[in-house]
């Protein structure tokens, strides 16, 4: 919360590659409700291990769930893939 609120404008996040579905996401999701509230866009998040594909796909999805329940507009944050990429 605190680097959302230093950087409210650019505000990105690496999401806990522990537990990103019970707790990365969902954290994020929280301070992007705070900064929305307060006029500002979360840009994105950066996801570094796991299965990237799939939880790409489960982030976009709760982004767009959690947009549509509090009544924001969730979908164009954008979802970035690191660590060891080839093609």
């Amino acid at each position: 919360m605190s680097f959302g609120c230093a950087f409210p404008k650019t505000f990105s996040s690496l999401v806990d590659s522990y537990s990103t579905k019970e707790s990365g996401v969902k954290n994020f999701l929280l301070v992007a409700l705070a900064l929305t509230d307060l006029g500002y866009t979360p840009l994105s998040i950066r996801l570094d291990s796991g299965d990237l594909a799939e939880l790409s796909t489960f982030s976009k999805q709760l982004f767009k769930e959690t947009g549509e329940r509090f009544g924001k507009d969730f979908t164009k944050i954008k979802v970035i893939a690191s660590n060891d990429l080839n093609e």
